[in-house]
């Protein structure tokens, strides 16, 4: 957990496109871009794809906030929130809920 914790602290750093988040599907695919960056794998369209479908978006103040929605989660809120900076991209931070 601490090593996804310090990857993803690491993509906010390494944020390849800092650009500011115009729309929630800007904020999933910076979201996506930031992970695949940080992964070291090379971004594909079907897991674009599936972030989209796991994914909504809010803006929350000066942060979008990326809510998950897996299907068969135990309870509403379920899996990984992820943070992002609405004028950079970054993430800002990252919380998973089993």
């Amino acid at each position: 957990m601490y090593l996804a914790m310090a990857a993803l602290c690491a993509a906010s750093f390494l944020n390849p496109h800092p650009h500011a988040i115009r729309n929630s599907a800007d904020a999933i695919s910076t979201a996506y871009a930031n992970w695949a960056a940080t992964v070291r794998q090379p971004a594909s369209a079907q897991d674009l794809s599936h972030w989209k479908a796991l994914y909504s978006a809010e803006r929350d103040g000066p942060a979008w906030h990326l809510i998950p929605h897996p299907a068969g989660a135990p309870y509403q809120g379920a899996g990984t929130h992820i943070r992002i900076d609405s004028k950079t991209g970054c993430v800002i931070s990252e919380v998973s809920f089993d």
